[in-house]
């Protein structure tokens, strides 16, 4: 690979570009809406590109490996998705066909703080870790696709490494909802209830407001101050209310349980997040209905360690699998995030 090393010896286009960390554009918000207020749609993605895009000269084509032949690409923080299912398919794939360009979405870096010459990606990772395992496999480096893939490296969108976390979450969704892969995942929205909370307990205490000295109707209760702060502050996360609710309660449910750090898990390694039939918003209700049923039935009569079990078998119910469909991992997953 050293011939296709060289081709990148030269400095890095942004290399000389450290914006300063008091412009405005850096300032800590707590939510895309809160920077960018009233654009939507690809007016707001012209202007975070216009923002924080390194690269003027368009997309960069960044090599798999280093000098040394170890990766230079890894899943950033917020892209935290672990699809082990999706990514073993995505694995087959590539060792028959190759990495195919500009079909599968596109691998959206920020250069890390951390490590010289190397990415983080916010989309394309679970695609990127696909190579790399098909990568890995090919001992003997004798599969053409695979040797190719590596050979190319990745078309890119490269972002400033100081991008701030509100407009790098807000791009990671974004391309999920277009890329025809995985789209945002429930184990993701159970995350963003998290997130959703703490943003909304931070608010109340700074506005002093409390569901007792709220309105009992109208517009100023409580839960529909609540509601309309999720819609501004994360637009198209949840449908409903209630949606949110159902995210909240499973999650708090479950976590208080001690059993959700196996769903979670056990999901990963399971659940076909690209199969066609998959709903994000039949899971969430669907598992709420499930935990509650089980949970409130049977935790004063089955033995702690049996109720987990029979928990967690239930909510595999839920979601499709690898097992009810093998091929769907392998053919239903274009994107990788």
């Amino acid at each position: 690979m050293a011939h296709v090393m060289a081709s990148f010896a030269a400095p890095s286009p942004w290399a000389d570009k450290r914006n300063p960390v008091d412009d405005p554009k850096y300032k800590k918000c707590d939510s895309i809406a809160e920077r960018y207020p009233g654009l939507d749609g690809n007016l707001l993605q012209d202007q975070i590109f216009a923002d924080f895009l390194l690269s003027t000269a368009g997309d960069v084509r960044l090599p798999l490996l280093d000098s040394t032949n170890k990766p230079t690409m890894s899943r950033h923080r917020l892209n935290n998705r672990n699809h082990v299912a999706v990514r073993e398919g995505l694995v087959k794939r590539i060792q028959s066909k190759g990495l195919v360009e500009g079909v599968r979405g596109q691998a959206w870096a920020v250069p890390s703080l951390e490590t010289k010459d190397s990415w983080e990606l916010i989309s394309h990772a679970t695609l990127v870790e696909a190579l790399y395992i098909a990568h890995e496999r090919d001992v003997h480096n004798k599969n053409p696709y695979v040797r190719r893939s590596m050979e190319l490296g990745v078309v890119a969108k490269v972002f400033d490494p100081l991008t701030p976390d509100d407009v790098l979450a807000f791009l990671k969704k974004l391309h999920n909802e277009f890329h025809f892969g995985a789209q945002t995942s429930h184990l993701e929205m159970y995350d963003l209830t998290k997130d959703i909370e703490k943003g909304w307990r931070v608010l109340c205490k700074a506005k002093k407001l409390k569901a007792r000295t709220c309105p009992t109707k109208g517009d100023g209760t409580y839960v529909k101050k609540y509601w309309k702060y999720i819609q501004e502050q994360h637009a198209g996360a949840f449908k409903t209310f209630d949606a949110f609710l159902q995210a909240k309660t499973f999650m708090h449910g479950m976590s208080k349980a001690g059993m959700l750090d196996q769903y979670v898990q056990t999901c990963s390694e399971r659940c076909n997040f690209a199969h066609p039939s998959m709903s994000v918003g039949l899971v969430l209700a669907a598992n709420k209905t499930t935990f509650t049923t089980i949970y409130e039935g049977f935790v004063d009569t089955l033995p702690t360690s049996v109720l987990n079990t029979v928990m967690q078998c239930a909510l595999r119910f839920n979601y499709p699998t690898v097992i009810e469909d093998a091929g769907a991992a392998d053919g239903g997953a274009d994107g990788g995030d």
